[in-house]
């Protein structure tokens, strides 16, 4: 998990993944409250981060640690072309 510190009490979760062999035996749960536990004895009250819609699995694992969701929103990724 790669994180960043946005304010006094208040962390941005930026990479998030479990490799795809190991998903599926609650190892992602494991090391997603580890860090929540990690964040919340440095004084962080608040942890966000962005996922797919599409991405099930991720929302249900994110829901069962007590993450709620913010409206969804689209996002575009404009990709140059190489000449």
């Amino acid at each position: 998990i790669l994180s960043e510190r946005v304010g006094v009490d208040s962390v941005r979760w930026l990479l998030t993944a479990v490799a795809p062999e190991h998903q599926g035996r609650g190892r992602g749960r494991h090391a997603w409250n580890a860090m929540l536990h990690h964040h919340q004895a440095q004084g962080i009250q608040l942890v966000t981060t962005t996922i797919s819609a599409r991405n099930v699995r991720v929302l249900n694992l994110y829901a069962q640690l007590g993450f709620r969701f913010a409206r969804p929103r689209t996002t575009l990724h404009r990709i140059a072309q190489v000449p």
